[in-house]
């Protein structure tokens, strides 16, 4: 009997080792004909991801890609009227895609733009700057003004000529890709940044204005960054008033404030904040912050130190009251009316949780 037939009438049976290795050995004895009739025959069937059925549809992939099957007929085939081929074909250039150069990229992925919707989603989520290439504008392009989806409106704006944006601003106008828009028309003599149309963070717009800045290589007011810092600080303690569900390495906050190695700076968007303050070159501001910030550790360090000496232990909820409480009394005056529900007074005695 020939492999692909005593493949064909038994691997629907084989669910003991045994038998499915000796059907996966098979596979490398088909040709390229043959392995493209195994998949398609397996698909008509129903691929069902952890069944064998799968893993052998997985083997005859590995096995087509050492025989060099060519993208380019992939390609075409992605383009057949035959359903289960051209789905088929979709799969594996997919799978292949990441694996391929930077002109073989190109092409699967202007195969996928005039493919189906979901295919031009496919693209959207899988282009980055690195398989980025200025021929499939034309490409884009024509999706954009066939289809205006948003997500093909990012690409555009990404990576289309300014001219083109400045030309189009109306038709493209973006909601969630404004910010992006602004990034790469920010110094352009025909632009205005809408402030109000910036994404609206925490009640206000400043993390959207500051990154806007950060990435078009702006400027920023001399103390504006650090008034964003300190009140992204006094609204993340005021949110969280129990342990907040913080991981840093493998830890989690409970485990930084046992050991007495907490920072502010592990607090949401603090590193964002902190990366578009060093992009902008605010080098004594981001020091400022850091000597704060160590001067917070080494109070709570000390107050967590008393309280052992005196064998009161705190649970994790008191822990974290107690490093918020610090944080209250040590923030700079012009941000101490920011923060509810913590006692700030400058006396180094224990706080009072009652």
């Amino acid at each position: 009997m020939k492999p692909l037939d005593y493949i064909l009438k038994h691997y629907q049976e084989s669910e003991n080792e045994g038998a499915g290795s000796v059907l996966m050995s098979l596979v490398f004895a088909l040709n390229h004909e043959e392995l493209k009739t195994l998949q398609r025959k397996i698909i008509q069937c129903g691929r069902y991801r952890y069944c064998f059925s799968n893993e052998l549809y997985k083997q005859a992939d590995f096995v087509l890609e050492r025989k060099n099957e060519s993208i380019s007929s992939l390609i075409i085939d992605f383009g057949s009227k035959d359903n289960v081929t051209r789905l088929d074909a979709r799969d594996r250039l997919r799978d292949r895609f990441k694996g391929q150069s930077h002109v073989t990229q190109t092409q699967i992925i202007r195969a996928f733009l005039h493919g189906s919707k979901e295919d031009r989603h496919w693209v959207y989520f899988s282009i980055n700057d690195y398989c980025w290439d200025d021929s499939l504008i034309g490409d884009f392009k024509f999706v954009w003004e066939k289809y205006k989806e948003k997500q093909c409106e990012r690409i555009i704006i990404q990576h289309f000529p300014v001219d083109y944006l400045i030309e189009n601003i109306v038709s493209l106008y973006p909601g969630e890709n404004y910010e992006e828009l602004c990034i790469r028309l920010r110094n352009h003599p025909l632009f205005s940044l809408e402030i109000d149309r910036l994404k609206d963070r925490y009640g206000n717009r400043d993390l959207g204005f500051l990154l806007v800045q950060a990435k078009s290589h702006g400027t920023i007011k001399e103390g504006k960054a650090t008034d964003i810092l300190y009140r992204l600080i006094a609204h993340f303690i005021n949110e969280n008033k129990s342990v907040p569900c913080i991981y840093r390495n493998g830890f989690n906050m409970d485990y930084f404030l046992m050991v007495g190695n907490i920072s502010t700076a592990l607090f949401y968007d603090m590193e964002f904040v902190l990366n578009c303050m060093g992009r902008l070159g605010l080098v004594d501001e981001i020091q400022k912050y850091r000597k704060w910030d160590k001067k917070v550790t080494l109070i709570y360090k000390k107050r967590a130190r008393i309280w052992k000496k005196d064998e009161i232990f705190l649970s994790d909820a008191d822990k974290w009251k107690l490093y918020c409480s610090v944080i209250a009394e040590n923030m700079p005056r012009e941000f101490q009316h920011l923060i509810s529900g913590y006692v700030r007074s400058a006396s180094t005695t224990l706080p009072d949780f009652k």
